[in-house]
């Protein structure tokens, strides 16, 4: 599917002020529910509002999105990012209604955002099959943001077989979610679309000044088991500070 918003090889690219998007979820769902928590999406709906794919120095501030019918914000293979003071509230019955993919980007500011999500809330990802050349997601920093989620309020790897390092995530406040802190190296079983054959490593990330409440599971960590092939990911330099 398309999206509302996109961009590819564009610089410079901002988004900014008090004004609202909404992106008519709803519209893009059955009531039938797909799970025990989602209802199942209609054959056909945009994949995001917002895709920027190799772009550089994006700032998107101050803005609220809305009932987004998929993804929200999808970064992929993008360099120095700023994401600040965003506002996002999607149905938590929506399916897969991430609010923030950051895959295979370098350099990404989130800070003082408000999230509700019917998927992960913030997602970093690695998937260089889609993106189709191979690119690390580093260097992103996470501070000052409060996060709700049916799914992840903070997810990291799951798809993609490039590494994700250098990340930090410092005062956040997470309730009402099934997963505070999840890191996945690889699937524990092959998912269709997503070239994953060896699972991503995922090195020095350090999570400080975070507070969860209502939370199934606060932490989670997997490795995972590769389909048909040797696993060469990892989960290793990964730290916790005062986490209650």
């Amino acid at each position: 599917g398309g999206c509302l918003l996109s961009g590819d090889h564009l610089e410079a690219v901002t988004l900014c002020g008090g004004g609202e998007i909404h992106g008519r979820g709803p519209d893009f769902w059955t009531r039938e529910m797909h799970n025990r928590v989602v209802w199942r999406p209609k054959p056909f709906r945009p994949r995001s509002l917002i895709t920027l794919v190799n772009c550089r120095d994006i700032s998107l501030e101050g803005i609220t999105l809305r009932d987004s019918p998929c993804y929200t914000v999808w970064l992929l293979g993008c360099e120095r990012a700023s994401l600040r003071n965003l506002t996002i509230l999607n149905n938590r019955k929506g399916p897969n209604t991430d609010a923030l993919d950051i895959d295979c980007c370098r350099g990404v500011r989130v800070s003082d955002c408000h999230i509700e999500a019917g998927d992960d809330c913030i997602a970093l990802k690695s998937d260089s099959g889609r993106l189709g050349r191979r690119m690390a997601c580093e260097r992103i920093a996470v501070t000052n943001c409060a996060l709700s989620s049916t799914a992840c309020a903070v997810r990291i790897g799951y798809e993609g077989d490039a590494p994700i390092r250098d990340c930090a995530f410092n005062n956040l406040v997470i309730w009402d979610s099934h997963v505070g802190l999840d890191l996945i190296s690889i699937l524990p079983e092959p998912r269709p679309g997503f070239e994953i054959k060896a699972g991503a490593r995922i090195e020095q990330i350090a999570f400080s000044d975070i507070l969860m409440d209502r939370v199934e599971r606060p932490i989670y960590l997997w490795m995972g088991n590769p389909a048909g092939g040797r696993f060469r990911g990892a989960i290793r330099g990964v730290s916790f500070s005062d986490v209650t």
